[in-house]
This record gives C-alpha cells, structure tokens and sequence, in this order.
C-alpha cells in the first residue's frame, strides 16, 4: 500500500500540472501539441517542457525546444514565487497586433491569457513573482506590425 501511496505521490504532480495547463490553454482558445512533455519533480522542485508548439487560429506555430525551472518552496510561504534557475531553448515565437492594438503572440491574445484587474483589496493579498537566473538561448522572435 505504501509503494501505491508513493507512487501516487510522485506522479500526481505531473499529471495535475498537464491538466491545470490543458485547460488555461483551451480556455484561452490555445492549440498545443507536446504538453505530454511536461515534467513536475517535487522532489528536485523542478519542471520542465519541451518539445512545446503553441498557436490560435490559423498563425504560425510557435515553438520552444525546452524549458525549465527550479522552484523555491521557502519563498512559497512569503507568497513570493521565486524561479531559481530558469533556462529556455529553442524559442521561435511571433509577435503582432491583433484588434484593439491586443498583443498576438502566434496569434493567441495575450489579453485573454491575463487575469483580471485586481481591485486595491486584493493587491494587499496578491503574490508577488521573480527570478534569480534566467537563461535564454536559441531565439526568434519576429515582431511584425
């Protein structure tokens, strides 16, 4: 019973991020191919992706090699969400205007990705997001106007 219990432990993590993700993804009106790619370690607290294609419509299809992070789980508890190490590869995104001068990235608004706007209540008890690394490498990004 104990090895069910472990197992469990250990994979519910990746499954519950790919379902959580798959729906952000088809609320947003996002096609995706490859988020079977998505890792969750609790144990090494890390996640990784890759390879990610992502696109709205009939855009081109964005595309990103890998990606991955290392999480701090102490700053979790100052409702801060700090990325250690982050690192992402192969990135080929395109960027445009979309109506009402929205921000396409391969034809997915980024309007819809968005949450609302918080009122001055919930600002006193919004998390706070940062990074100490960020690597970035094999890039493009075309922004069209």
């Amino acid at each position: 019973m104990a090895g069910v219990l472990a197992v469990v432990f250990v994979l519910a993590p990746t499954y519950a991020a790919r379902w959580y993700v798959a729906q952000l993804l088809d609320d947003a009106g996002v096609s995706a191919e490859g988020l079977g790619t998505l890792d969750v370690d609790i144990f090494q607290r890390e996640a990784s992706i890759g390879p990610f294609r992502f696109w709205a419509g009939d855009a081109p299809h964005g595309e990103l090699e890998s990606a991955s992070f290392t999480l701090s789980y102490t700053a979790l508890l100052d409702r801060h969400l700090l990325f250690r190490n982050m690192s992402v590869g192969g990135l080929d995104i395109r960027v445009s205007r979309g109506p009402e001068d929205s921000i396409l990235v391969n034809g997915i608004d980024l309007d819809r990705l968005a949450p609302p706007e918080e009122t001055p209540e919930e600002t006193a008890d919004s998390w706070g997001i940062g990074f100490d690394r960020f690597r970035l490498r094999d890039a493009e990004i075309a922004v069209e106007r």
